[in-house]
């Protein structure tokens, strides 16, 4: 699939938005793009956008995301799941914390060189570490394995703080099954 400039021109103008933007392009039927913060009501929102888009999406685009909140992170990649979407994270763009648990709901993950693909453990609260975000960060890698994401990335997000981000390489994105597309 072939993405030209003025999808990536717009998703970087949405990018700069402080809570998600769901995106169809009729230049590009079947494609939904996600990028910005992941709040509560996003999964209803996309779920309504794939809705709305009068044809078979097939490509979630990711994603331009530093993640948001994991639950709603979780119901999105659920969404995903059911609708048995591929998910793609452009060249420049990055993908991290909640939009990992996304991206890695996708039946097919693609991701272009160029790109970066980080994790974390979750945070209840942005001050500190507390027992709810431990429990969110057991919930998020028990449904991360469901999703067959491999225990090496697993271990990394629990091994990173929620302040800090740890950037996945290429032997870990094998590990998870990840196809390389060179644009």
């Amino acid at each position: 699939m072939r993405f030209g400039a003025a999808i990536v021109a717009l998703a970087l103008t949405v990018a700069q938005a402080s809570a998600a933007t769901i995106l169809t392009y009729p230049e590009y039927p079947g494609v939904v793009a996600l990028t910005g913060t992941i709040q509560i009501g996003d999964a209803d929102r996309l779920r309504a956008t794939i809705e709305a888009a009068g044809q078979e999406v097939r490509t979630l685009l990711l994603i331009n995301s530093r993640g948001g909140n994991a639950y709603e992170s979780v119901r999105m990649a659920e969404l995903v799941l059911a609708k048995g979407l591929r998910t793609r994270v452009a060249r420049n763009f990055g993908c991290a914390s909640g939009c990992f648990v996304v991206f890695a709901a996708g039946r097919e993950r693609i991701v272009e060189r160029g790109c970066m693909i980080g994790v974390h453990a979750a945070a209840a609260h942005r001050d500190g570490e507390t027992t709810e975000g431990r429990r969110t960060t057991v919930i998020v890698a028990n449904f991360l394995r469901r999703l067959a994401v491999s225990e090496q990335v697993i271990a990394k997000m629990l091994a990173t703080p929620h302040d800090k981000i740890t950037w996945l390489d290429d032997d870990d994105l094998r590990s998870m099954g990840v196809t390389f597309s060179p644009q």
